[in-house]
């Protein structure tokens, strides 16, 4: 039987003018961003989201030019890299295919959402380690062999740790990878968040996660 969706039809962002009775009090709706908006509905389950502001299409316009989502050298709070022995075309799938990134990751990773059957903005995959932990990944953005970027987010939690996989070709045959970390918490100051996205990276993800591997499973794997 196939799951039936949900959706919220009627949330606000920070740029739904000013409302209520007591207008002279300059409140509004919401005082969070499009973009925080969606991804908090998503984390609660939503398949459909969305933004009602009123009198605005600001929130509209803003997530459209939020449809590549980049995290920057100058925002990240962590930069990986590492350079491996096969190009980016190959290296990929050892990011996106759910059996070959359970090899690295110390996981198993299932697929739980897909945007019109695809592994692009929208989907959901859930990584399960340890004794049942769920982290919940939402993809965000993918631009085949140059990057993707999602977001983690424990089950059960607000706080999300977003990531920036970027592939660059060198010559023909390797890539230059770099992964970009960013942790983003409701009404955490930038400082903090840094400091809560070190302490992850060191406890869970770089214990889990044997990136140096990859370049070992490339060697084992048979020749088309």
């Amino acid at each position: 039987m196939s799951r039936m969706g949900r959706a919220d039809l009627h949330v606000h962002s920070r740029h739904s003018k000013v409302a209520g009775s007591l207008r002279f009090l300059r409140s509004r709706d919401c005082y969070s961003s499009p973009l925080d908006v969606y991804l908090v509905a998503k984390r609660r389950g939503m398949d459909v989201v969305t933004i009602t502001d009123h009198d605005s299409i600001d929130g509209w316009r803003e997530l459209m030019d939020a449809r590549h989502v980049v995290i920057t050298s100058q925002e990240a709070h962590y930069i990986f890299e590492y350079d491996y022995n096969a190009p980016p075309e190959i290296l990929w799938e050892w990011f996106n295919d759910p059996h070959k990134r359970g090899q690295w990751m110390t996981s198993e990773i299932v697929p739980v959402l897909r945007a019109k059957g695809r592994n692009g903005p929208g989907a959901r995959n859930h990584c399960v380690h340890g004794k049942h932990q769920v982290t919940v990944e939402d993809i965000l953005d993918v631009r085949p062999y140059e990057y993707f970027t999602v977001a983690h987010t424990p089950q059960g939690s607000s706080a999300a740790l977003l990531m920036t996989f970027e592939f660059h070709p060198v010559g023909t045959d390797k890539t230059h990878f770099r992964l970009l970390f960013k942790a983003k918490s409701p009404h955490t100051p930038d400082w903090m968040a840094n400091l809560v996205c070190q302490i992850v990276l060191r406890v869970q993800i770089f214990k889990l996660w044997k990136l140096e591997l990859i370049n070992d499973l490339l060697a084992k794997e048979p020749a088309d």
